[in-house]
């Protein structure tokens, strides 16, 4: 009884925990959307969540590692938004695949829209090539990379470089992404068929469904 109590007050405090977090995580994100990243400051990420300065230590070791969990999360949402797409099975025609895949992209653009603006302008202030390649998580690219390959099998065939080649795919993908969401000319379907032509185009260079 007494080790059932000490492990229901352990998954309290652990949940305590991770809502302090999430509650810091969500000020910031507000705050750098408002304000910028550069031009905020710790305290008030800790003011606008109600929290103290030395809770946000307890889960962060400065500004740059709370943002660097905004991209762990973003990139996690990712792929489960992608898995979901994979889960439902690869369709025989390789357009109603990037279709689908096309429209759980920009929907999920457009539901994290803040992200993307604090993103954009931590790649403006990037240093290296390091800086300007994390924003690709490396678990999504495996996993199209994978998807990728089952397509050159089900073709019998073999394919080169596939990571290098998603990487290439994916960057136009950001790029028609963020006309979507900041171009007021430019509607879902246009950005949708973009994507599907230019990833279609792409694609069979690599790997021609007609030869």
């Amino acid at each position: 009884m007494e080790k059932s109590a000490r492990s229901y007050n352990s998954t309290l405090r652990e949940n305590k925990k991770e809502l302090s977090k999430q509650a810091l995580l969500n000020s910031a994100l507000d705050l750098f959307y408002d304000k910028g990243r550069a031009a905020t400051q710790i305290n008030e990420i800790t003011k606008n969540a109600g929290k103290s300065m030395g809770s946000f230590y307890v889960h962060f070791k400065d500004k740059e590692d709370l943002v660097d969990n905004l991209l762990n999360n973003f990139n996690a949402g990712y792929l489960d938004r992608f898995s979901d797409q994979f889960e439902m099975g690869i369709p025989s025609n390789r357009d109603d695949l990037l279709n689908g895949l096309a429209h759980a992209f920009l929907d999920y653009w457009k539901e994290n829209e803040k992200f993307v603006v604090v993103y954009i302008e931590k790649v403006r202030g990037a240093k290296g090539l390091k800086d300007l390649s994390e924003g690709f998580s490396p678990e999504l690219i495996d996993a199209l990379c994978s998807t990728l390959e089952d397509q050159a099998k089900a073709l019998g065939k073999t394919i080169k470089n596939g990571k290098l080649i998603i990487h290439g795919i994916f960057g136009m993908w950001m790029r028609v992404g963020l006309q979507y969401l900041f171009n007021e000319s430019v509607n879902k379907e246009d950005a949708i068929d973009s994507l599907v032509r230019l990833t279609r185009g792409a694609l069979e260079e690599f790997l021609p469904t007609n030869t």
